[in-house]
């Protein structure tokens, strides 16, 4: 086994193409003006993209309006930790090429290897998302979210989470160790008064599906039945 099977197998992933993968474990130390080496730069400004998204996503899907605007920020300055943590937790460094000289001669030390981690899991966000597609990239980030936020402190009393996905979200991860996703199926109606059909998956498996007049409301809905459907 390579490293590569090795990094696929701590991801829980299987590329397709291998040499994105690749591509996002090398960095750009490896380049010189006459190389043929593909580094991870312009993977890096892609997994930030995608990572601003998905971040965006997940925060209006699970906080009240009224107060997802002040989580996002702090939601994306405390993900760079939560990578950075999970970075350590799948030992990202043993996969890594790149110049040990550039980490370490006048290279700034700890703070510099801290941001060849972040920079290669951004990375790998963004190599898992031109490879598998944004479900699945939801599908990887997502259970790293829920624990950055879950583990969030706050200057006043943590905000209170809509139930119906709250509890949702507690008993995926407890039973199947992956957070819900939600996709948007159908939009009846006028457009001043939609109707909303929003599926609840966990892992590839749809759950539930339900109406609203809101994606919100849809997704509460559908957050609903499918509780009802994880009841013992």
């Amino acid at each position: 086994m390579n490293n590569l099977d090795i990094l696929e197998k701590k991801l829980g992933l299987t590329f397709k193409d291998r040499r994105l993968l690749e591509q996002a474990c090398t960095h750009r130390s490896l380049w010189r003006k006459d190389s043929v080496v593909v580094h991870q730069a312009p993977l890096v400004n892609l997994g930030e993209a995608v990572l601003n998204l998905l971040i965006i996503d997940y925060v209006e899907s699970q906080y009240d309006e009224s107060i997802a605007n002040k989580i996002h920020n702090v939601a994306r300055k405390l993900l760079g930790d939560g990578l950075l943590h999970y970075a350590d937790e799948i030992n990202l460094s043993t996969f890594l090429q790149f110049r040990s000289e550039s980490f370490s001669a006048g290279g700034g030390g700890e703070k510099e290897v801290d941001r060849l981690m972040r920079d290669s899991m951004r990375a790998i966000i963004a190599a898992i998302y031109r490879d598998q597609g944004l479900e699945s990239t939801k599908r990887f980030l997502f259970p790293v979210l829920e624990q950055v936020l879950r583990n969030m402190r706050w200057s006043e009393s943590p905000p209170a989470l809509q139930d119906p996905k709250t509890e949702l979200v507690k008993k995926a991860q407890a039973r199947f160790k992956k957070a819900p996703t939600y996709s948007v199926i159908g939009k009846t109606g006028p457009e001043n008064s939609p109707v909303y059909t929003l599926a609840v998956f966990i892992g590839e498996q749809e759950f539930a599906r339900a109406s609203g007049s809101s994606k919100k409301e849809a997704g509460q809905n559908a957050a609903t039945l499918a509780l009802q459907k994880l009841a013992p």
